[in-house]
């Protein structure tokens, strides 16, 4: 056995599909079971935090539909979504709440249609048939789609309101329109797929959402009513007896900032959430050193436990060195993978020694980890702020410092003075870039708190702070 033989994952499941589908087949750890709960039952929102393991759920259930033919599934991306194009896709002038769920039905409405037309064996009984609505749709050039910006910029364009009325003149059911419009449109859909008997169970995966937190003015509003067109839609179906369902995938700190009074009943009723984190002293029994484990089994073809075969016992300080493993990371993994990789790239041997754990922790540091940080700021703080805030971090000098002691660096330099230090530092709370140190080492109540432990963590200034392990490095932080 060689650590160098072990493939333990692509940074993108995307990829892992794509380059290496083995590793999702074959080397996936369903932890919580969540993959039969998306594919089999109602839930339809798949909530975490990056890196969690959204995408790999809903890129192993389109592996698994492409192995038979009693499930069927696609994956939709936001991409570059043009919010400022989606208020015009149905007429009227109510407020975005209220329009904008209904703009993402018929969205969604189009995509479901696109893969109910891929079962050669649905059966759809009345007028007009799902044929006949997906023949009008590809004459359109809404099908086939291949994202949702370039969906939306074509359902809002005045040039389609104009076609419509040519290859929509169809009744639906014993009512006909004189002039045929989008509300129309959006009608004879939803009663397309009511009526449809697929073969197999269709999902309808919409992923992408970290993609557009740069955007600003009603991007909040139009995702929160994705979600709320997306149940609204599934009740419909799961109501009219249709085997489908729209999945909607969907980081945890962004979910927390929809403005939708709602939102915690749906997610509460129809949600799935991905919480690696396990408090535990025994660290070989969590699932992520699991994770670890059986990606590399699939690699060596034998059971094989990594970190006490194939790493040294310590290299810090006596300590476990899949508790230092663990320490630098978010226990996401993404995380865990990524750093996995740099041990191993790093290991000349059968094994890996200190020094090539070590290397690899500095490299995850510095090519993984912090960058990932900063990808998360995006859209939070400006990309200036975000460089500049991660500058004053480094020149704190320690990893462990007051909130004055923060504050006084940054008055103190011009470089800083932009930044507000609450707000700065509160953000970097919400990535996990810092964490607050409460009590001292010796007493009872001494312990860490982060936002990746604890989503309902909030960052205390009158608690001591410190810097995430797993950038220390990158920062140059004792």
């Amino acid at each position: 056995m060689r650590i160098g033989d072990i493939v333990f994952g692509l940074t993108a499941a995307e990829e892992e599909r794509a380059r290496d589908p083995r590793l999702l087949l074959e080397g996936f750890l369903d932890a919580f079971g969540f993959v039969k709960q998306v594919k089999d039952g109602h839930e339809f929102l798949i909530l975490g935090p990056k890196g969690s393991g959204k995408s790999a759920i809903a890129s192993r259930i389109e592996l698994l539909a492409r192995q038979g033919n009693t499930l069927f599934a696609s994956t939709y991306q936001l991409g570059q979504f043009p919010f400022d194009r989606f208020a015009e896709i149905l007429p009227g002038g109510e407020a975005p709440l209220i329009k904008f769920p209904s703009n993402w039905e018929l969205l969604l409405h189009i995509l479901l249609v696109e893969s109910l037309s891929k079962d050669a064996a649905c059966r759809c009984e009345g007028t007009p048939s799902l044929a006949k609505v997906t023949e009008a749709l590809k004459k359109l050039g809404l099908l086939p789609g291949k994202d949702l910006t370039q969906l939306v910029r074509h359902t809002s364009s005045r040039q389609l309101k104009l076609s419509i009325p040519q290859f929509f003149e169809f009744e639906a059911g014993s009512e006909k329109e004189q002039v045929p419009d989008v509300g129309f449109m959006f009608r004879i859909l939803q009663d397309v797929c009511s009526r449809a008997r697929p073969s197999g169970r269709h999902l309808v995966f919409v992923d992408g959402l970290d993609d557009v937190l740069t955007r600003r003015g009603r991007q909040y509003e139009a995702l929160a009513s994705l979600i709320v067109g997306a149940d609204r839609m599934n009740r419909r179906l799961r109501e009219a007896g249709a085997n489908a369902k729209i999945v909607v995938l969907c980081r945890t700190d962004l979910f927390d900032l929809l403005p939708d009074p709602n939102k915690n009943k749906i997610k509460q009723d129809n949600a799935v959430v991905l919480d690696w984190y396990q408090d535990t002293r025994d660290y070989g029994s969590t699932n992520l050193v699991r994770l670890v484990n059986h990606r590399a089994q699939l690699s060596l073809h034998s059971s094989v436990d990594v970190f006490s075969q194939l790493l040294p016992g310590s290299v810090v300080g006596g300590q476990p060195t899949v508790k230092t493993i663990l320490e630098n990371t978010r226990h996401t993994p993404r995380d865990v993978i990524q750093l996995m990789n740099r041990v191993r790239d790093h290991s000349r041997g059968a094994s890996a020694n200190a020094p090539a754990v070590m290397s690899g922790l500095r490299k995850y540091s510095e090519d993984y980890l912090l960058p990932e940080m900063r990808d998360e700021l995006c859209g939070i703080m400006p990309m200036a702020d975000t460089e500049k805030a991660l500058q004053l971090l480094s020149l704190q000098g320690k990893r462990q410092f007051t909130f004055d002691e923060f504050r006084s660096a940054q008055r103190n330099d011009p470089r800083f003075a932009q930044l507000d230090p609450m707000r700065t530092l509160e953000y970097l709370f919400e990535c996990s870039a810092i964490g607050n140190v409460r009590g001292g080492e010796d007493d009872d109540d001494y312990r860490f708190s982060f936002k990746f432990r604890n989503r309902s963590a909030i960052f205390n200034p009158n608690e001591r702070i410190t810097v995430h392990r797993g950038i220390c490095k990158a920062l140059n932080l004792m």
